[in-house]
């Protein structure tokens, strides 16, 4: 096996090691809302988002929901670091995973190797780019749009969800 492959596959593999709770998707609504409430507890806020891989791989977790993760945060105010009430409702299959998106990052920079300077350069391009991306999308409404509270099915609210189903 290649070491990409070696990467891909511990990508994944160790991302859902790394999940603080999982379940059936067919509860979703419920597990989520039971997550929220916990990490709301503890943390005085929660902030969701959710990823649906619907067969996709690490590879598209790296290159597509990562960025957009990083520009979900910022628009929330947070940064990679400094988002300790923020998780993952991962869907994978009919399971569902929550990860906390700090250790998301970490097990990212992890596979990939990168150290922490680099990851934030990184960061900060994904930031840059998104930035110039969204506002360069036609307002809502003028087509684009999936109704699923941004682009590409990215969004969300503080309390609800953000979301990655592209």
């Amino acid at each position: 096996m290649s070491s990409q492959a070696n990467a891909a596959a511990d990508g994944l593999e160790g991302l859902l090691a790394r999940s603080f709770c999982h379940g059936s998707g067919l509860e979703a609504n419920q597990l989520i809302h039971e997550v929220r409430q916990q990490i709301e507890a503890e943390q005085g806020r929660a902030v969701n988002y959710e990823v649906a891989l619907n067969g996709r791989s690490w590879e598209y977790l790296r290159q597509t929901v990562a960025p957009r993760l990083a520009l979900f945060l910022r628009s929330k105010r947070l940064t990679t670091l400094s988002c300790g009430h923020a998780f993952i409702s991962l869907f994978l299959d009919q399971e569902l995973y929550f990860i906390r998106v700090q250790d998301f990052f970490e097990h990212l920079r992890r596979v990939e190797g990168i150290d922490r300077e680099a990851f934030d350069g990184m960061v900060q391009r994904w930031e840059e780019t998104g930035r110039r991306a969204v506002a360069a999308l036609p307002p809502r409404g003028a087509g684009g749009q999936d109704g699923a509270g941004g682009q590409d099915g990215a969004g969300g609210q503080d309390g609800a969800s953000g979301q990655d189903e592209a």
